[in-house]
């Protein structure tokens, strides 16, 4: 994603907005990480990404100075990743390759 991709998609949340809800629903979502033996990094330096998963170390970065919206939303995405690569019982096309 180019700069200037990030500035707009980055835009579209308000950062004064930053509601109890998105708060809590954050907060589950790194409970979520927790219990699930992922360690989460709030990150100054993630390079050219909003955020990103180390797979061998079970480490998953966010850009820290994200808007609350847009850390729950990259988040979410990453633990989409890490869940649909980490287990095949969720997803067919890994099924064969673990037992």
């Amino acid at each position: 994603m180019q700069e200037q991709d990030k500035v707009k998609y980055l835009q579209q949340y308000n950062a004064y907005n930053t509601s109890e809800e998105n708060i809590e629903l954050l907060n589950k979502g790194l409970k979520m990480c927790d219990k699930s033996g992922i360690k989460v990094v709030m990150n100054e330096n993630t390079g050219s990404a909003l955020g990103f998963l180390r797979y061998n170390y079970d480490e998953l970065h966010l850009r820290a100075e994200m808007p609350v919206d847009a850390k729950i939303s990259v988040l979410t995405h990453e633990l989409g990743h890490y869940f649909f690569h980490r287990h095949p019982e969720i997803n067919p096309m890994l099924s064969h390759k673990r037992n």
